[in-house]
């Protein structure tokens, strides 16, 4: 058994790139030890500056051990290297709204939409922009406009009927 095991560990690693076994390493420390993990993350950026996938996770890390401008900071380096990668988007976002800067969370929020319409996190972040805003006849506009099934979440029900309340709509 002990051979078999050993030799299908060997095979795994053999067809892996590199890339993917320090990834996989990563993960395996930000389940155990996440500050190691970022400084684990942080040293691959270093060794490949073009690794877009450890920008990404060291910018969530970084996000969630509230270090948001340094998450920031990573995360602009993964959207840098994959434009297209809606989720590094939205992760951007989420990083500004947290650090305070609303108006750069607003602009990134619109990158993710334009990327993925119907992305669930970025329409609830773009609710929460406006809901901050006061702009309740927007809120009230997108509601209208988001699939059935995030039209059902009670936040989203909630900030519009907030809305609907605050514009003197009650009875829409």
């Amino acid at each position: 058994m002990q051979e078999l095991l050993s030799f299908n560990l060997t095979l795994t690693w053999q067809n892996q790139k590199p890339e993917e076994l320090l990834t996989q390493v990563g993960e395996w420390l930000e389940t155990t030890d996440p500050d190691l993990a970022v400084e684990y993350f942080r040293a691959a950026t270093h060794v490949n500056p073009t690794y877009s996938l450890a920008w990404y996770r060291l910018g969530d890390l970084l996000l969630k051990n509230g270090k948001y401008t340094d998450a920031v900071k990573a995360l602009e380096h993964a959207v840098n290297l994959t434009p297209e990668h809606h989720p590094t988007w939205y992760k951007l976002a989420l990083a500004h709204k947290s650090a305070g800067d609303m108006q750069a969370a607003e602009s990134v929020v619109n990158e993710v939409l334009r990327l993925c319409p119907t992305h669930p996190g970025a329409l609830l972040l773009r609710l929460q922009l406006l809901a901050q805003q006061a702009q309740w006849e927007d809120i009230i506009r997108l509601f209208h406009e988001m699939p059935e099934d995030l039209r059902r979440s009670k936040e989203v029900r909630q900030m519009c009927a907030e809305a609907l309340s605050k514009s003197g709509r009650d009875s829409d």
